[in-house]
């Protein structure tokens, strides 16, 4: 039996064109897009006192006595305790895959000491700054962060926005520009960022900027999601 073949369109001049302009769009308004939508719909992640609760022992996995569950997508569940509450936090990889990742101690006294100011009632408050003309992965970087320093789940208690570290004709004035050199000891700033290796540390000129930094866009996702295990002392800053 012979099968017939479906006649072929035509492509149109306009729908070529339309084509064009989409693979020819300023990464800028993607990332502005991304930035925006992300970092501002953060309820999205799975936290909660008894999710780890209803899943049998056999699918537990232990990691520094922390207990992980892989979920379906790929990405891990990890129980950690704030304030005598349990948690189930939500990240991209396992520790094994980042712990050789290095986090400078400064770094995570940064976020301490904010949270500490924030829980006494001090004005503070944490920009999470990136290139925007960056990839979206360093959008997805900063979520990594935010969803705990943020005050939605109340863990860290720091309000945290998102920022550029400096304005294009694509940004439209949307999100804030902060740099480093606006690091204070109320206002924390993270800067997501590629670079030649993969680390966390603070800034020698501005001991209160923190530079997540990843060897690729995609790479500063690993290192967001090792920044929040030193954060909850599951893989200790070293």
């Amino acid at each position: 039996m012979v099968r017939k073949r479906k006649p072929v369109k035509k492509r149109t001049k306009k729908a070529s064109k339309r084509r064009e302009q989409e693979r020819s769009a300023n990464p800028a308004t993607s990332l502005v897009i991304a930035v925006l939508v992300v970092l501002a719909v953060i309820v999205g992640f799975a936290y909660g006192p008894t999710w780890f609760a209803h899943r049998p022992p056999e699918d537990l996995l232990l990691y520094n006595n922390y207990e992980f569950i892989q979920n379906d997508d790929g990405s891990w569940y990890v129980r950690v305790m704030v304030n005598e509450r349990p948690y189930a936090v939500v990240v991209h990889h396992h520790p094994v895959a980042v712990d050789t990742i290095p986090v400078h101690p400064q770094a995570v006294r940064v976020i301490y000491n904010l949270s500490n100011k924030a829980f006494a009632g001090e004005d503070v408050h944490l920009s999470i700054a990136m290139d925007p003309e960056g990839s979206g992965a360093l959008a997805v970087a900063g979520v990594e962060v935010a969803k705990v320093t943020g005050e939605k789940f109340d863990i860290f208690r720091i309000p945290t926005s998102a920022a550029f570290t400096r304005s294009t004709s694509k940004t439209g004035g949307q999100v804030p520009v902060v740099r480093c050199d606006a690091a204070t000891p109320e206002h924390g700033v993270i800067w997501v960022k590629t670079g030649e290796k993969s680390f966390v540390s603070t800034l020698a000129e501005n001991p209160y900027c923190v530079v997540l930094q990843g060897s690729s866009a995609n790479e500063t996702v690993k290192v967001a999601d090792r920044f929040v295990y030193a954060l909850f002392n599951v893989i200790p800053a070293s």
